[in-house]
């Protein structure tokens, strides 16, 4: 009797430890909950990240100048997004986006700055080309081989540059005028000559 009643008071122990281990093991599959805190860290520093774009700093941008000026004048670095090597030529390509969807995209070719393009960039008074007085008409008027001055004099306002580059001696510059109600004029100029030009919505 007494062996089969130490056998009893055994198997209370051994079960009242496992027990007390398998509530050990619940606390401890409990704590790290708490790390879920830390994920969220990284969203604001990518929304910090956005460049304060304007088309004011755009139209500081001037080829030849260096990756360094660049993040001078758009105040943050860019992010790469090519890099290609053609013979002696290095081509590497980088963007900037703000908020609203504004962007601005630099190529650089042996460290110099050839060609920029912008979407949705605007001007301090936030009216830059967006109050132009656009016609069928008058996009009718706009000849191949104009000068950017002989547009502005038919269309009345200036455009705002949407890209530029200088490769091989050769300057290519792009424009638009935007109307009061969705009318778009876009022109490029080829060495200051009018090469090509389409509209939207025009009337």
């Amino acid at each position: 009797m007494k062996n089969l009643f130490g056998i009893f008071v055994l198997i209370a122990v051994v079960s009242g430890c496992s027990m007390l281990s398998k509530k050990e093991e619940t606390k401890t599959d409990a704590s790290p909950a708490p790390t879920s805190t830390a994920s969220s860290t990284p969203q604001n520093s990518t929304s910090d990240s956005k460049a304060g774009l304007t088309l004011e700093k755009f139209n500081q941008l001037q080829n030849g100048m260096k990756y360094e000026e660049v993040v001078k004048i758009l105040g943050s670095d860019g992010v790469e997004t090519s890099n290609y090597s053609s013979g002696s030529f290095k081509t590497t390509t980088y963007k900037w986006e703000g908020e609203n969807y504004a962007r601005v995209t630099a190529t650089f070719r042996n460290g110099e700055l050839t060609t920029k393009m912008q979407s949705n960039l605007k001007g301090a008074n936030d009216a830059t080309g967006a109050t132009a007085d656009l016609s069928l008409d008058k996009y009718n008027k706009l000849q191949t081989g104009m000068s950017y001055k002989d547009a502005v004099g038919v269309i009345g306002s200036e455009g705002t540059q949407t890209s530029s580059s200088n490769i091989a001696k050769t300057t290519t510059v792009s424009y638009k005028w935007e109307g009061k109600k969705f009318e778009r004029i876009f022109a490029t100029f080829r060495d200051d000559k009018l090469t090509s030009k389409s509209q939207a919505n025009l009337k």
